[in-house]
């Protein structure tokens, strides 16, 4: 699976889990909310932006799971929630929040809604107080692995 359609996968997946943003007291994300790659945050508008970072991709070893059918492979993506446009105090209770929901999110459906084989997620990394004194920022990055399975035909 190509990596542009994880991503819309992954976007398609957080707009629709709108619960679980309104269940830890956030505004759930809207497609303008989204920027794929590294983001500029001077371009980008918004008091919430999600951007998610493709890290790495590797077929997975043939020994750890047979699968006649098809090969596996595993894509890492940094998936980065930025908050700004409130006191710093909101700013960092809120990527706290984005973080728990993102992670409720994916416990509850690890396939992202039938689009990929499953996923995991690993460390998570919080930045407090990251703007500067005319825009001040809070951020977490969440280290999201997906797999995806290609049938041979």
């Amino acid at each position: 699976m190509k990596i542009q359609a994880i991503y819309n996968a992954i976007k398609t997946y957080l707009i629709n889990s709108s619960a679980f943003f309104q269940a830890e007291g956030v505004t759930p994300l809207k497609d303008s909310d989204f920027y794929f790659g590294v983001v500029d945050l001077l371009k980008k508008r918004g008091a919430v932006v999600c951007a998610i970072v493709p890290d790495t991709q590797n077929e997975v070893d043939s020994s750890e799971q047979d699968d006649l059918s098809g090969y596996q492979e595993d894509t890492q993506f940094t998936v980065a929630f930025i908050c700004r446009e409130n006191k710093q105090s909101v700013l960092d209770e809120n990527v706290c929040s984005y973080a728990e929901a993102f992670r409720k999110a994916v416990l509850t459906d690890c396939s992202l809604g039938g689009a990929i084989t499953g996923c995991g997620i690993g460390e998570r990394k919080y930045y407090f107080d990251v703007g500067t004194v005319e825009q001040q920022m809070s951020a977490v990055e969440i280290t999201f692995t997906t797999r995806t399975t290609t049938n041979i035909s």
